[in-house]
């Protein structure tokens, strides 16, 4: 029987149980391996050594005594019983419950002799099925090791990538790039065949056997020996699929390397389409049901595409996660094999100090991110961006039939120097920008109908909100202006805005019904409801018009712009379903939107708001 789980030394990579029919046998934890009697007794197997103790391991540690002396005390501790209940798990495995009985004993003093018991939990396997561990040549196999071997100096490996090239050599990956070259074989029969790889210029000499059927993942009993050292592992191995490679569409989103069991003891990374990446640990520290900000640490990055491998950069200072920044580790994730939204990945973890680590993971993939209705609102929008990656910003305008077009505008930032900007997608994936500053680059389109514009080591965004009569109201990098398809209307917009010149008269909206789309304080869009009476504007509090709120007065000049409260406003665009309105406030300028039903104000302040969101983090 082998547990993937030790069932009491700490630290090793599995145990291996062997049961002769005379009620003998062998326990094997690591390097330790004992005689053992056992009995099947009242739906358990009862298992004590043939000798005093069982899996006996000893460590020592220092510590102060009153003086302030420093004193070593040495801990051995040994198993006197194991019970193991089996149920069944599925075809490929049982589920071991065991209950360990041991003893604590302190030789030199600091600490008090004691018995202790616990309860563990594992899947056990069997190899009865006798299959054999069938090598292809030319395919490379993810292996399970103990907890972190360190093949070479610098290094650490629970799992390790073999590629068995011919019929009796193959190459072992390390760190880097690194590799070695091994030699392989079958050796023995039965229950104890097994493939055997000796590393000659590592001195490491390892032996797989199959436990479960070989079919993409599948369990494997393995021995690792290094000179007179040699440790165990039951584990997962896995074939590498040569074709599971990553692509961009399917890097952006939400991977949790561990969303299971203790409900808010979560792992999960969120890489995001414009390069960023955001690595998220939960832990309910003191298991009140609920998450605090000092229980939820995030980590920031960017993330990589390569050869078919994803590379995930973490940096000490969130503001400085690109090329040339800080790094406190890169993590390169290899696909071993793809099942529906779940990856199986072989990690190779490089430090700054030039340690690495190696071992294999399930990343599993979601729509949202995960625990969000139990993070704390003061992380959302600040540390963490507000949405998740993937997010799908509602109610924009299919872009489609604007490539291959040339669009206009007057950035608002900059309406003073009256410089035309102007953005061509072309059809082949590629764009222009050019005006206030110049920019080109591949671009390509998401399924909410945002534009992505790749430019340098970022991306920037460009969606449009509204459409009428070859205007598009839209927003660029987390900003809005009306685009137009033809330069002549651009210029006479700059035009208007800069010499006060109404396009349209407030006249000719007296009775209406007008829904604003204004900035708040805070920098958000909000609505505004109003009429536009003969000599006073009325604001209402709700989209009915039912309840007033204020009421204005206002004198309308002889261009149709109007005196509010001393400042000026006009109309600088006009269709019938939008307006651009402008404040002239010094030699300032503000900028708002007038529309004319309830749904289409509704619908611009959401899109404009979380296109806004997504352009901040």
């Amino acid at each position: 029987m082998y547990l993937p789980h030790d069932l009491y030394l700490q630290g090793g990579g599995g145990t291996k149980v062997t049961f002769s029919p005379d009620g003998t046998g062998t326990i094997q934890v690591g390097g330790s391996n004992d005689s053992i009697n056992w009995l099947f007794k009242e739906g358990s197997i009862a298992i004590t050594p043939q000798n005093e103790r069982m899996l006996e391991s000893s460590y020592s540690y220092f510590e102060l005594d009153e003086q302030g002396n420093e004193t070593e005390v040495t801990v051995v501790e040994w198993a006197n019983s194991i019970a193991i209940s089996l149920r069944e798990l599925d075809h490929k495995a049982l589920s071991a419950e065991m209950l360990i009985s041991g003893s604590r004993e302190y030789p030199n003093g600091g600490g008090e002799n004691r018995n202790f018991s616990y309860i563990a939990e594992s899947a056990a396997y069997s190899n009865n099925n006798h299959q054999k561990m069938d090598i292809t040549v030319g395919q490379t196999v993810s292996l399970p090791l103990l907890s972190y071997s360190s093949l070479t100096e610098d290094s650490g490996f629970s799992s390790a990538l073999f590629t068995f090239d011919t019929s009796n050599s193959g190459t072992l990956h390390l760190s880097k790039g690194e590799t070695a070259s091994f030699n392989w074989q079958y050796s023995g029969q039965g229950v104890n065949q097994k493939v055997v790889i000796d590393v000659p210029t590592l001195d490491f000499n390892f032996e797989y056997q199959l436990l479960t059927p070989q079919v993409g993942r599948y369990m494997v009993y393995g021995k690792v020996q290094q000179s007179n050292d040699s440790s165990t592992a039951v584990g997962t191995a896995y074939n590498l699929e040569p074709e599971a490679n990553w692509d961009r569409e399917e890097v952006v989103g939400v991977w949790s390397k561990r969303y299971a069991g203790n409900y808010f003891d979560s792992f999960w990374y969120e890489l995001y389409d414009d390069g960023k990446s955001y690595s998220v640990y939960t832990f309910d520290s003191n298991y009140d049901g609920s998450l605090t900000e000092n229980e939820v640490i995030v980590g920031f990055g960017s993330w990589e595409l390569e050869n078919g491998e994803l590379t995930l950069h973490s940096y000490p200072d969130p503001n400085c996660t690109f090329t040339g920044c800080q790094v406190l580790n890169s993590r390169t994730f290899t696909i071993l094999s793809k099942t529906p939204h779940k990856y199986a990945i072989q990690a190779e973890v490089n430090y700054v100090g030039g340690w690495s680590v190696h071992r294999a993971f399930d990343l599993t993939a979601h729509t949202t991110r995960p625990l969000s209705q139990y993070l704390p609102e003061s992380l959302i929008g600040t540390v963490l961006p507000q949405f998740a990656p993937n997010h799908h910003v509602p109610n924009l305008v299919n872009v489609e039939s604007l490539i291959d077009k040339e669009l206009y505008t007057l950035e608002h930032d900059n309406w003073s120097n009256q410089v035309i900007s102007s953005l061509y997608l072309e059809q082949g994936g590629e764009f222009t920008y050019s005006g206030t500053q110049d920019m080109t680059g591949d671009y390509d389109l998401k399924a909410d109908h945002r534009v992505r514009l790749e430019v340098d080591e970022r991306s920037l965004y460009f969606a449009i909100l509204a459409e009428q009569d070859n205007t598009y109201l839209s927003g660029f990098d987390g900003n809005v202006s009306p685009y137009f398809t033809q330069k002549g209307s651009a210029e006479r917009y700059a035009k208007a805005v800069k010499q006060t010149e109404p396009v349209a008269s407030f006249k000719d909206l007296q009775g209406r019904a007008i829904f604003m789309a204004d900035r708040s304080q805070e920098g958000d869009w909000v609505i505004t409801y109003f009429v536009v009476n003969e000599e006073t504007i009325t604001v209402y509090a709700d989209a009915d018009f039912s309840e007033v709120q204020a009421t204005m007065d206002y004198t309308l000049n002889e261009d149709g712009s109007v005196i509010i409260s001393g400042n000026k406003l006009f109309i600088a665009q006009h269709n019938s379903q939008f307006s651009t309105v402008v404040t002239v406030d010094g030699e300032g300028r503000d900028f708002n939107y007038f529309f004319y039903t309830a749904e289409q104000v509704s619908d611009f302040v959401e899109a404009a708001n979380q296109l806004q969101a997504l352009a901040l983090h």
